[in-house]
């Protein structure tokens, strides 16, 4: 329970030092926010499945002709999930609108997600609602070696203890290691 360790600093403005009586834990702060940020990207989805946000301008790209045959069999898929997708002529198709909870998504990113995942034949609604929104949040966690303030990282703490979140980011990174008191004991040769 990392409620009850004191936050005690930063290091190299990328890892949050907590203590307590008997061991250290050093929480990975980008890691930790995108866990956060997918976890809610998640629940306003699974709310509101059919809510999407219309693209300012639509998003034109190309695709090979193997990529686009792909596309065109799973279709109604991606556009049950809330992306608006169309085929222009050619290769070409058109992306104009997106689910509300991925509006700032890369949506270059998305493609090339997209197609790596039907060219896998390891694509399905979830396969490619979960790549994007782990894109996402990954895009709009604090990012490491950012100096964040003292009350900002005591925030993010409070926020990791109140949620219990998974230890690991959506991509399977650990959010926190934890090092015992006596490890580090051993490392100056108080114990043996």
């Amino acid at each position: 329970d990392i409620s009850r360790h004191r936050c005690c600093g930063k290091l190299f403005n990328t890892y949050l030092l907590l203590e307590s009586h008997d061991e250290v834990i050093l929480i990975d702060q980008h890691a930790a926010h995108e866990r956060m940020l997918y976890d809610d990207l998640v629940k306003a989805v699974e709310a509101g499945r059919n809510t999407v946000q219309d693209l300012l301008l639509p998003y034109i790209f190309d695709v090979s002709y193997s990529e686009a045959e792909l596309i065109d069999s799973h279709l109604s898929e991606i556009r049950s999930i809330g992306f608006t997708l169309e085929r222009l002529s050619g290769n070409s198709y058109s992306l104009s609108s997106v689910p509300l909870a991925l509006s700032d998504m890369d949506l270059s990113g998305f493609v090339s997600d997209m197609t790596e995942l039907l060219k896998r034949g390891s694509f399905g609604k979830s396969a490619l609602l979960k790549n994007s929104l782990m894109q996402s949040a990954c895009k709009a966690a604090i990012k490491g070696e950012t100096d964040i303030t003292d009350d900002d990282a005591k925030l993010l703490i409070c926020d990791i203890c109140e949620r219990r979140i998974e230890l690991f980011c959506p991509h399977g990174r650990p959010i926190a290691v934890r090092i015992k008191k006596t490890e580090i004991e051993k490392w100056f040769k108080r114990i043996v």
